[in-house]
Parts: structure tokens; C-alpha cells; sequence
């Protein structure tokens, strides 16, 4: 066993001693900012000082000294850094980092877990968050509403302080302000549905003065009753005539006494003889006896010659009033008269309860158009929510500070998307979006805002294996231009070994 001097940090080499299956010192000569590639079979250390750079940036990382050894140490960019001691570290590091942010690194970003590009979008999400500095800040959601009094009205409850958790509570709660709104909307419309409904088939601008109308159909029943009332007094009238002309020819043919004429004519000559017999009588008492005889013989002509006469004269009254009931004119009505003044009454009728289905159906339509005008302010207002909610995973992107990373809602997940310079809107996601280089020099650029030059990135070993040969001369064409330190790591026949470019 060695026993090791105090380390020191050499300037441009980054040094492993006896850390995991590194046994000795192994050195890494730094040649200025660009790529680099560690290259070895597996178990040869690579995953080692991917790990060392880590710990010298000041992460909890687990490195295990070297089977054998008493201590291990890595040095480099001006900090020395012990292997499973509780020694802290010395000196301070050199380049820029995203040092420790709630243990989340630039891997999370290139290469975050979950097995579906929704579910890494959202870790990638929170990995940017975090490593931006960004919180779950309701501030920009209670902008985006209109303010804290309109947000507190969203009745969220207890906020949680994930920012892309954050973002689906606010936005599940506008969506569902936006459902309670459309429901409202959606019975407004029923009910204006149903009142509008009376008016199917009415001409709204027909008459519908139910006073007036009330009038006309009272006087045209007026006029056919009084009509039917004259119609049915005809009909009597003429069967009284009928029965008295009856009447009068049964009696003519059953009279057969003397004319009232021919009767007064006899009483007129009776009474002339009377007076003749009387004066013979007072001038012949010797022919009293006959006299008398003839006197009373002619007296009982007399009674029966007044008798007839007052027949006759009863007679003559009774073909005379009949005469009379059968010459009175009748005041008749016609069946077409009768039809025409029936058929008025029930046009009037018609027209009145036609006015009255006009009247309520104009306050029907008036009550529809006021149910529909609502239910349009209410879908406005649930549109104007459900746009709110499309713009959360906006107000998510302005609280990230990205530039060319954004987030925005695909079949309700948030999902990552990019400004590609010649493909446009791109996913940030393997599937379908950026390969592997893109995305981490995407990452980069979002990142080195806030950590300045020169920086150090360490690339995952499954994410730097996927890079085509193209891309990996890019990334370190990029390194180079912009002053970071790229390290990946690939499987390879052979020793450990470091190789600078692509």
C-alpha cells in the first residue's frame, strides 16, 4: 500500500486517484475547452470520473476507493476533492457550473427518466426549473387571470411547489371553471330552446291586439246569434201561418150559413117588417090574435136573422185576423246568411286565439332571446377560461426564462417543443424531435445564460453513445466557440483513454 502526499490540483489536468476501479493516478492533459470522449471496455472507470466531475462540482456522489488503497482523491479545475472521506473538499472550482440545485443535473435535462415522452417531458420540465432557478410561483398565473382576487376565486386550494404541478392545478381548475360555465350556458340554451319553440310556425308580426280582437269576436257572436234567434222566429212564423191558413180553409168549407151581407140584409127587411106588423097590429086588433101570431112568428125570424148575423160577423173577424197573421211579413234569414255570419264568428275566433298564441310567443321569443343572449355571455366566458387554461403551460415557459424551449399543452400534457432554425416548432423529445446532439447543445444554450464561461457539461454515456459522428463534431465545434468543457463517455475495446474532438 502507498501512502499519498497531500494531493494538489494541477492547472489543465484533470487527475483520478484510486477511485473505483482506477488504481493509481490516471490524468486527463486539458486541452482547452471542446469534447471530450472517454473511451474504454465496461468496469475500466469511465463512469468514474463522469462521477468525479460530479463530485468536484460539489455534488453528493458515491465513489468508492480502490480495492487495496487507503485514500483516493480527484483534482482538477482547481479543486481537490477526497473519495470516501469525510474530508471536504479544497480549493474552489474553476469553471461554471449548475452546482448542487436540489440534486437535479444537466443529465435531467438530455436525459430525463420515464418511459414515455410525456412523462420525460414533464422531469425535463422540472430539471429545467430547477437548475433556471425557477419556482412555483403562482405570480404569472394570478397576471395571467386578471389578478390575485380573480385567481383566489379559482378556489385552487393548497398550491404545491412543483412548478409543472403548479401549472396542471391551475389549469385543471380554469378547465373546470370553464365546464361549470358551459353547463350554465348549455341550461340557458334549453330553456331559451323551449321558449322559442312556442313561436314555431307563428308570424310574430300578425295582429295580436287581444282587446280589439276580444271586441270583434263578442260582436260577430252577437250578430249570429241574433240572426239564429230571427232564423228560429221565421221558422215559427211560418208554421203559424201554415197552421192558420189550415184552419181557414176548414172553416170556409165547413160554414153554411148565410154571408154577414146577406145576413144584415135579412135582419135590416125583418125589422122593417116588424115595425110594419107592429103598426098593423095597433090599427088591427080585430086580426090581433093573428097579428101577434105573425109577430111572434116574424120576432123569432128577427132573433134568428140577429143570431146569424153575430155568426157572421164572427166569421168575418176570424178570416179577417187570419187574413191578417198570414199577410204580416216574415223577417227571414237565409241558410247562406246564417253560414256567412258563423263562419265570421269563427275567423274572429280563430284571429283572437291566434293573437293570444302571437302575444305569448313574442314574450316567449323575448324570454328565449334573453335565456340565448345569456347563454352566449356564459360560453363567452367558459371560451375565455379554456383559452386561459391553454395559456398556462405559456405562463409555465415565461416563468422558466427558456428561449428557444417552450412548453404547451398536447392532448392536456405539457410537452416540451423547440424554435428549430429550418424544421420550426420541433420536440424537444427524442421521439420525433431533436437527436441526441441538438438537444444537448439546445440545453446548453438555455443553460450557459446562467452559469456564464467557461462552463463544464457532462453528457450521460447512454445519451453520448446515440451522437451521431456528425453531431459530436458540431458539439465540439460548439464547445469550443462558447468556452465549456463537453466530457462523454463510450464503450470501447481497450483501456481507459481520453480523446479530445470528434
Amino acid at each position: 500500500m502507498r501512502k499519498l502526499t497531500d494531493p494538489t490540483a494541477e492547472e489543465n489536468v484533470l487527475e483520478i486517484v484510486n477511485g473505483g476501479p482506477i488504481a493509481g493516478s490516471f490524468k486527463i492533459e486539458l486541452d482547452g475547452p471542446g469534447l471530450y470522449c472517454l473511451q474504454g471496455g465496461k468496469g475500466t472507470g469511465k463512469s468514474t470520473i463522469m462521477r468525479a466531475l460530479q463530485l468536484l462540482q460539489g455534488h453528493s456522489v458515491d465513489i468508492t476507493v480502490h480495492d487495496g488503497e487507503l485514500a483516493g482523491h480527484v483534482a482538477g479545475f482547481g479543486v481537490v476533492a477526497p473519495i470516501a472521506s469525510r474530508k471536504r473538499a479544497r480549493g474552489e472550482f474553476a469553471l461554471n457550473t449548475l452546482g448542487d440545485r436540489d440534486s437535479r443535473t444537466f443529465a435531467d435535462i438530455v436525459s430525463p427518466a420515464g418511459k414515455t415522452p410525456e412523462t420525460r417531458d414533464k422531469e425535463c420540465i422540472r430539471a429545467l426549473a430547477t437548475l433556471s432557478g425557477a419556482k412555483a410561483d403562482p405570480a404569472p398565473y394570478e397576471q395571467l387571470v386578471g389578478g390575485k382576487l380573480q385567481f383566489d376565486q379559482l378556489g385552487i386550494g393548497p398550491l404545491t411547489d412543483d412548478p409543472v404541478a403548479l401549472a396542471g392545478q391551475v389549469k385543471a381548475a380554469l378547465e373546470a371553471k370553464a365546464r361549470e360555465l358551459e353547463v350554465v350556458s348549455q341550461q340557458e340554451e334549453g330553456h331559451a330552446a323551449a321558449q322559442l319553440e312556442q313561436a314555431i310556425g307563428l308570424d310574430l308580426t300578425l295582429e295580436s291586439d287581444t282587446e280589439a280582437l276580444l271586441e270583434n269576436l263578442n260582436a260577430s257572436r252577437t250578430k249570429w246569434s241574433r240572426l239564429r234567434d230571427l232564423k228560429a222566429a221565421g221558422a215559427a212564423q211560418r208554421e203559424q201561418i201554415a197552421h192558420t191558413l189550415r184552419k181557414l180553409e176548414s172553416a170556409e168549407q165547413a160554414y153554411r150559413g148565410p154571408t154577414y151581407r146577406d145576413a144584415e140584409q135579412a135582419l135590416a127587411q125583418a125589422g122593417e117588417a116588424l115595425e110594419a106588423a107592429r103598426e098593423v097590429v095597433s090599427g088591427l086588433e080585430l086580426d090581433l090574435k093573428s097579428a101577434n101570431r105573425t109577430a111572434s112568428e116574424r120576432l123569432s125570424a128577427y132573433t134568428a136573422a140577429s143570431e146569424a148575423k153575430k155568426i157572421a160577423r164572427l166569421h168575418q173577424e176570424t178570416i179577417s185576423s187570419w187574413k191578417s197573421t198570414i199577410s204580416t211579413p216574415v223577417e227571414d234569414v237565409t241558410d247562406e246568411e246564417l253560414e256567412s255570419a258563423r263562419r265570421e264568428g269563427d275567423g274572429a275566433r280563430a284571429a283572437y286565439d291566434r293573437a293570444i298564441r302571437v302575444t305569448e310567443a313574442r314574450r316567449a321569443a323575448a324570454r328565449g332571446a334573453e335565456h340565448r343572449k345569456i347563454s352566449e355571455e356564459f360560453q363567452e366566458r367558459s371560451a375565455y377560461y379554456r383559452e386561459l387554461a391553454q395559456k398556462t403551460f405559456g405562463a409555465l415557459t415565461a416563468s422558466l426564462k427558456t428561449d428557444r424551449i417552450f412548453v404547451e399543452e398536447i392532448d392536456g400534457e405539457a410537452r416540451l417543443f423547440v424554435r428549430h432554425p429550418t424544421r420550426g416548432k420541433t420536440f424537444f423529445d427524442r421521439v420525433n424531435g431533436l437527436s441526441e446532439g441538438e438537444r444537448i447543445m439546445v440545453a446548453i444554450d438555455e443553460l450557459l445564460p446562467r452559469i456564464g464561461e467557461p462552463g463544464l457539461f457532462d453528457i450521460p454515456q447512454e445519451v453520448y453513445q446515440g451522437i451521431q459522428p456528425a453531431d459530436r463534431k458540431q458539439l465540439d465545434i460548439y464547445a469550443r466557440e462558447h468556452g465549456i468543457y463537453l466530457f462523454g463517455a463510450e464503450v470501447t475495446d481497450g483501456d481507459l483513454r481520453v480523446v479530445k474532438g470528434a
